[in-house]
């Protein structure tokens, strides 16, 4: 495979919108003339799109696992990893027959979003090594449902389980904050919880719970040290927000 191929990789809890955004940008940049291909790593993922694709269900399907193996959804979720990384040929061999026809500029990596996977689990940190060592740069989404970003306590718990995703596979991300549209007066809103913030951090030692808000603040200043304070909110409807993200996307261009 040739140098400067580009992987986009897709991050975020379940139902954060990983196969939506993906799927989406891959349509975009087929329609700017780029050459692109959605990549479903998913073998429970059944919402594809047959527009210049590698499904990983060619292979495993996730119910075949489930009543072959008698293991539940998460089980069949690491065994699905553990045997695409063992048979890794198999998407290299995909790639490089869609890389030989089309050139292929950009790869769209849409995974599973079970936590346990980058927690105690080590496949697909190296999957992300092994292209690496192929000379594939990687630009990771992470993407965070927009439900959890006005609940204090769901956004610290999303924002540490999303850095632990980073952590483990050792990419550059940036931060996508999805399904604003379902957010009333986001950048109000937005606006306010700033202002409020900066209060709070000012007087937090006048209260008699003053331990509690140093935990706190340690927690958030850890967050938004790691560029989770403000996530880029995106309409996939809008071509000027994609075009934004692709050029952000561009820039991490991180490579080892």
């Amino acid at each position: 495979m040739n140098v400067n191929k580009k992987i986009f990789l897709f991050l975020g809890a379940p139902g954060s919108g990983k196969t939506t955004y993906s799927q989406t940008l891959n349509g975009f940049l087929l329609s700017l003339g780029k050459k692109s291909v959605y990549v479903n790593l998913d073998c429970s993922n059944n919402f594809l799109s047959n527009c210049n694709s590698i499904d990983f269900r060619e292979i495993m399907f996730g119910e075949e696992i489930l009543s072959e193996l008698h293991i539940g959804p998460n089980c069949s979720v690491f065994f699905s990893i553990e045997y695409l990384i063992e048979n890794i040929e198999w998407l290299e061999s995909k790639m490089e027959i869609l890389n030989t026809k089309n050139q292929i500029e950009y790869f769209l990596f849409d995974v599973p979003g079970q936590m346990e996977l980058f927690t105690h689990n080590k496949a697909l940190k190296k999957m992300v090594k092994k292209f690496k060592q192929n000379q594939f740069s990687f630009s990771t989404l992470i993407l965070s449902d927009s439900f959890f970003w006005y609940d204090k306590t769901n956004y610290h718990i999303l924002a540490l389980s999303n850095l632990m995703m980073i952590f483990n596979t050792e990419t550059a991300f940036f931060h996508i904050l999805t399904k604003t549209d379902l957010v009333k007066n986001f950048t109000q809103n937005e606006k306010k919880k700033r202002e409020e913030n900066s209060k709070k951090i000012q007087n937090f030692n006048q209260n008699i719970f003053s331990w509690g808000n140093k935990l706190k603040f340690s927690i958030e200043d850890f967050i938004y040290d790691f560029g989770f304070t403000y996530p880029l909110s995106i309409d996939l409807f809008e071509n000027s927000h994609l075009l934004n993200l692709i050029k952000k996307l561009e820039k991490l261009d991180y490579k080892i």
